[in-house]
């Protein structure tokens, strides 16, 4: 069996509780197929736990010290090298090379001769001023470098990996996204409509996610604004937006409710209550809520954004629609108006049948590791 390591790239750290992380869900299905998975994160110090995966073995959590770069806010790790030292590793995994720390990843594999993936989601760059100048540096002295050296590439959707091939990677593969159920076994039954004050006959649209510009969290006042008083809207998040998500939710008093944070396991319960979930980004890589609401039975409508856009493969399971035209929005909600429990359960079986970690994994050890392990 194989040892993997998978470098986290920003400075985002592992909530095993509180969101499913897409490199926690790999690595618990990859534990589950018998491979040994570590995950090295950026932390204040050094530090290794363990966390649980179900059937398979453990995954261990490694926290290192990392420079904080400014302006571009990204990490480079701090004694990189020393810190798995000990460790005998066959597979190096980085999720996207823009960051330095994939770098350091590419450089640590092929000082060892150890193989080198990337699993990348980004399809477009980054708009911004520092991020172009960013992108620039980085294609000119860190990806070449990386592409030179990388086993495969591992894309997330067809536009991932379009876009992979057009910054010179060769050996792309697309593989999706998947979401982690084990969470979700022992769900916490919480009574939604009590806590928040929310009443039976109320219809409720959800949104789950962080509150920033990019995912145009105020939009979704704009819509429920034009609805009639029976919808309210549940966001579930917290962001730079947060205030002025609040006070401009005080223009329609009573049907708008912020909850900033949910745990996992009571998840299952705020969806159950939704009959629609809205999630108008301008940019997703994937959209791991896409994949949650439908895994319990809610319908999505999202913009054309590549991961939604991928999942959403018929009306069924949802809607995309291309901008943030209200009118076309209301359209779509009022298409899902009435819940049917053969359609919820048509949204669940497509994300067991094709959106699973398990499923990524067992395709994932067929990409990466081939017949030798």
């Amino acid at each position: 069996m194989a040892t993997i390591l998978i470098v986290r790239t920003d400075l985002s750290d592992v909530d095993t509780a509180g969101y499913n992380s897409q490199e926690v869900g790999l690595a618990r299905a990859l534990s589950r197929r018998g491979h040994s998975v570590k995950i090295l994160t950026a932390g204040d110090q050094q530090s290794v736990e363990q966390f649980k995966a179900g059937s398979g073995e453990a995954v261990e959590l490694i926290r290192c010290p990392v420079y904080v770069l400014p302006f571009i806010n990204m990490p480079v790790y701090k004694g990189f090298d020393r810190i798995l030292k000990n460790y005998k590793i066959d597979i190096v995994h980085v999720n996207e090379d823009m960051s330095p720390a994939s770098y350091q990843a590419a450089r640590y594999a092929w000082r060892r001769s150890i193989e080198f993936v990337v699993y990348q989601g980004m399809y477009k760059s980054l708009s911004g001023r520092v991020n172009l100048i960013y992108e620039k540096v980085n294609s000119a002295l860190l990806r070449p470098f990386i592409i030179s050296h990388v086993k495969l590439l591992l894309a997330k959707t067809a536009a991932s990996a379009n876009f992979a091939k057009e910054n010179g990677y060769r050996n792309v593969f697309i593989l999706p996204v998947g979401v982690d159920i084990l969470p979700f076994e022992a769900p916490e039954d919480n009574c939604w409509r009590t806590t928040l004050g929310i009443s039976e006959e109320k219809k409720v649209i959800l949104y789950v996610g962080s509150l920033e510009e990019r995912r145009n969290p105020l939009f979704l006042l704009s819509v429920l604004a034009r609805l009639p008083d029976e919808y309210v809207l549940v966001i579930v998040g917290r962001g730079s937006l947060s205030g002025q998500l609040a006070e401009k939710s005080k223009s329609i008093p009573g049907r708008v409710f912020i909850v900033d944070f949910v745990a996992q396991r009571e998840l299952p319960s705020l969806y159950k209550e939704a009959f629609v979930f809205l999630l108008p980004s301008s940019y997703e890589i994937f959209g791991m809520v896409v994949l949650e609401s439908l895994l319990f039975g809610v319908p999505v409508i999202s913009t054309a954004t590549a991961g939604p856009s991928q999942i959403i493969s018929d009306e069924k399971l949802g809607r995309i629609i291309d901008g943030l035209d209200v009118e076309q929005w209301l359209k779509a909600i009022k298409h899902f108006d009435n819940p049917s429990l053969e359609l919820s359960s048509y949204r669940s079986l497509h994300v067991h049948d094709n959106y699973t970690w398990d499923s990524i994994a067992k395709n994932y050890v067929l990409k990466v590791l081939g017949e030798q392990f």
